[in-house]
């Protein structure tokens, strides 16, 4: 004999804990953006310069980060993930 018990309370704890962490941006829009913004700040040092639109060469290959800034870079998305990239090219960016 099984019993069915519903535990579902309405609240997806997952997502939860990624919109408090602030990880998780729905919809992409300017709330996004600025959190992603201040992301990015929160990773460099102090008086720390910045590149915008800066090409990064990985594997002879360029990258183009949209902010660098010492060892940290943003990227957009499409520029990681959707053209021709091996494990070297992700090992070298983690450098």
């Amino acid at each position: 004999h099984t019993e069915i018990v519903n535990v579902d309370s309405g609240v997806d704890y997952r997502l939860r804990a990624l919109e408090q962490a602030e990880l998780f941006h729905w919809p992409l829009d300017a709330a996004a953006e600025e959190s992603l913004e201040k992301s990015f700040k929160s990773l460099l040092p102090e008086h720390c310069s910045v590149q915008e639109n800066e090409a990064l060469m990985i594997e002879n290959r360029a990258l183009t980060a949209r902010k660098v800034g010492d060892d940290v870079a943003w990227f957009e998305f499409r520029e990681l993930c959707d053209g021709p990239r091996s494990q070297n090219d992700y090992i070298e960016l983690g450098k």
